[in-house]
Order: structure tokens, then C-alpha cells, then sequence
């Protein structure tokens, strides 16, 4: 992490350097709105994700990607480094980490695991609580290995102008971003057990929206709530799995 900025115009043998403390800046004062603002932003610059991912070559998919009756900040696509392509949903939340962003993290991801190979589930925050790192580094330790999780703070600090410098800092990740895991289930059984309660989460998820009266998260602001429905089966979400 950079603490901060050392400036050289003084340095010298007899005189040391200028040192200041960053200046870390609101998201909303440099992109006011994370929608339409911050997800349109980082949409167009995934590159800046790929050393927090261990992943290269990251492309766009799409934004406000419709899940069910809801909709994705940023679906993306990346390779990770046994060269093959992992499926990148990306969840964008301003201020500190709530339940409601968790949720919505979790039925993203499980979407992407029914049909892609690899997934990589992405929540940037502003201000993870520990209460959120820990259920994040939790799913690292239940999911099977084509899947993982990473939970990132983003913050940006005043450059010269009206330039801005951005820094993504992982909070939780798996120890190895997908790199050595096998193509195959070393315990198919855990894996499908794995699909299973995935699935039951998206299955009883839009079952909760209908019976609550919710309609779909509309594009570019006016989010809901979405919370996870009681009654999954928890038994398999702890079972050890990859």
C-alpha cells in the first residue's frame, strides 16, 4: 500500500526530501455516481483490476447485465495464468460492505458457476467491515476451486490538475487466484453439492422478490433490496468442497 508521496526537489546531501500523507478522497467526489459514474468508469478500465485478479487480458462482457429480475454492475471475462478464461462478475458498492451487496455478490456468482468453467465473484467497496471480509474469506474456504471470491477497496488520491489516482487494494481473495486448479473436480460429489445450494439461493432469491412485491433492479440507480431467503439447505454450504 503507498502511505505516501515523497517529492525530490529538495532532496539532497544536506536536505531530505519533501514527505506528505495521501489525501484519500470520497469515490462520490471524483465519480458522483457509482452506476452511472464509477461501473461506467471501471467498465472501461479493467485493465487496472488484473494485478488485484491475477488475471490478464480482461475484456468486457457487459454492464447492468440482467440476472433473473436483476441486474449485474459489470460482466466481464479475464485468463488467469494456466491460460484459460475465467467468468468475471463484478459488484460495485459505494460507502461500507451491508448484507444486501453479499447477496446480490453470491447470485451473480452462482449464475456464472452454472455455466462457466471458472468464476471469479469481484465486490469493490469502499470500506470493507470485518463482519463481510470474514463471510468472503468463508466462501474462499467452502467453494470448490473453479470458483473464488475477492472482496477490494477502492481509493483514489488527488493527482496534479484535475487528475485522480486510483489504488485497489484486495481484502480477501483465494491464496491462489484460480491459478493451480484443476480443469476437474478432484470430488465431483462436493462440487455438484456445491451447484445445488447455488442454485437453491437463485431459485429461492427470485422466489422471495415475487412473493415480497419487488420488481427488477432498474439500470443506473434505484437499487432494492435483495436479502437472502431463510430456509437454504446449510448443510451442504458447509460441506468442504475442491
Amino acid at each position: 500500500m503507498i502511505l505516501a508521496v515523497i517529492g525530490v526537489e529538495n532532496a539532497g546531501m544536506d536536505q531530505p526530501p519533501t514527505i506528505m500523507p495521501l489525501e484519500f478522497v470520497p469515490a462520490r467526489q471524483v465519480l458522483a455516481r457509482e452506476d452511472a459514474g464509477f461501473s461506467r468508469w471501471l467498465s472501461e478500465h479493467l485493465e487496472f483490476l488484473e494485478p488485484v485478479l491475477g488475471l490478464t487480458a480482461m475484456e468486457l462482457v457487459a454492464t447492468e447485465s440482467p440476472v433473473g429480475s436483476f441486474f449485474l454492475d459489470i460482466r466481464a471475462s479475464g485468463v488467469d495464468t494456466q491460460g484459460q478464461t475465467v467468468a468475471v462478475p463484478i459488484e460495485n458498492q459505494y460507502g461500507r460492505t451491508d448484507h444486501d451487496h453479499l447477496g446480490k455478490l453470491i447470485t451473480y456468482t452462482s449464475q456464472a458457476a452454472a455455466t462457466a468453467e471458472r468464476v471469479l465473484g469481484v465486490w469493490i467497496v469502499e470500506e470493507a467491515r470485518d463482519e463481510h471480509l470474514a463471510a468472503v474469506s468463508f466462501l474462499n474456504e467452502i467453494s470448490p476451486a473453479r470458483v473464488g471470491w475477492v472482496l477490494a477497496e477502492v481509493r483514489f488520491v488527488p493527482g496534479p490538475g484535475d487528475a485522480y489516482y486510483v489504488q485497489f487494494e484486495p481484502k480477501a481473495r483465494p491464496n491462489e487466484v484460480l491459478a493451480a486448479a484443476p480443469r476437474q473436480s478432484s470430488n465431483p460429489a462436493a462440487d455438484l453439492a456445491y451447484k445445488e445450494y447455488m442454485d437453491a439461493i437463485l431459485e429461492r432469491a427470485g422466489a422471495a422478490v415475487l412473493k415480497l412485491g419487488y420488481g427488477p433492479i432498474r439500470p443506473y440507480g434505484h437499487s432494492r433490496r435483495i436479502g437472502l431467503p431463510s430456509g437454504l439447505p446449510a448443510g451442504r454450504a458447509t460441506q468442504k468442497c475442491g
